[in-house]
């Protein structure tokens, strides 16, 4: 089924072959790396380092290849997606500023990039803690200051 997908996935299941409960293992881990990963293209995460492309097939091929010793595909592709995500970040710093008609349009942007930075860390948090993600209701409350700056901005 993996294979009909293009995740090569014969290659990684046939190392397993001959230890059940290793190849069970190995296709939860492959099937968590595959999911996270997925999740994290859907959200727009890119690999500076895959050269082949953001797709999930080029994505766990570049996972696979970077795997250390005793290390998960998992723990492989969390260690590389935080990598990046410092990357990111580090380099957002350098990217020029940009140009707003007004202090009003300066200041609902400034509101807007917090906004998503608190979901991105909420999330962040909450996937660290288990979770799929932020509790909406979580979330309700980073909107909800949000739009209370926003109106204050008015005011």
């Amino acid at each position: 089924m993996l294979d009909k997908m293009g995740l090569g996935a014969s290659q990684f299941v046939s190392k397993l072959q001959g230890n059940a409960d290793a190849l069970f293992k190995g296709v939860q881990d492959f099937a968590g790396a595959a999911q996270a990963a997925n999740t994290d293209l859907k959200n727009g995460l890119h690999f500076l380092a895959s050269q082949s492309g953001t797709t999930l097939v080029s994505v766990m091929k570049f996972v696979e290849g970077l795997q250390s010793a005793g290390e998960s595909l998992t723990q492989t592709y969390a260690r590389l997606a935080a990598a990046q995500n410092a990357y990111d970040k580090f380099t957002a710093q350098f990217k020029p500023a940009a140009t707003y008609v007004d202090n009003f349009e300066a200041g609902l942007a400034k509101i807007n990039d917090t906004m998503k930075a608190n979901i991105d860390q909420a999330n962040a948090l909450a996937k660290a803690a288990g979770a799929e993600g932020a509790a909406t209701s979580d979330l309700v409350n980073i909107h909800q200051q949000a739009a209370n700056q926003m109106a204050a901005l008015v005011t």
